[in-house]
This record gives structure tokens, C-alpha cells and sequence, in this order.
């Protein structure tokens, strides 16, 4: 969220560009776990969120999906 707001995206925006829908692309910012679909899908939409901001979209969708797996043990 913070890279996306610090390049002046919005969530509208980011959505054009990812071609993941808005309310998916918040879930994911706000770390809204049980609202997200499975993993596998997560993971595609993590990979085009981190490329639309110039992120290595690997390291983004490991880093987010271990806090995702993590919560789900809690």
C-alpha cells in the first residue's frame, strides 16, 4: 500500500493496471486473510501487484503468503 500510494496509484488505478479487482487488491492491503480466495490465487494477484510497481513479485508473494499461512495457524 505504501508503494502504491507513495506513486500516486489509487486502488482504481492499480486495478487497470494488475487486472485484479479493487476489492481484492484492498483485501490484500489491509491484510483481510478470510476474505481472499485460496492461496493459488492470491499468489497470481500478489505477482501482478508487485510488477505493476516495479517489485520483485517472488519475494512479494513469499513474504505476504507466509503472514497469510501464519494467520491461518493462529
Amino acid at each position: 500500500k505504501q508503494m502504491r500510494e507513495h506513486g500516486g496509484l489509487t486502488l482504481d488505478d492499480m486495478s487497470d493496471i494488475s487486472k485484479v479487482s479493487t476489492s481484492y487488491l484492498a483485501a490484500i492491503e489491509d491484510e483481510a486473510f478470510p476474505i481472499l480466495p485460496a492461496p493459488v490465487y492470491v499468489r497470481g494477484f500478489l505477482i501482478a501487484y508487485a510488477r505493476a510497481l516495479n517489485l520483485v513479485p517472488e519475494a512479494v508473494a513469499r513474504s505476504y503468503l507466509e503472514r497469510m499461512a501464519g494467520s491461518a495457524e493462529s
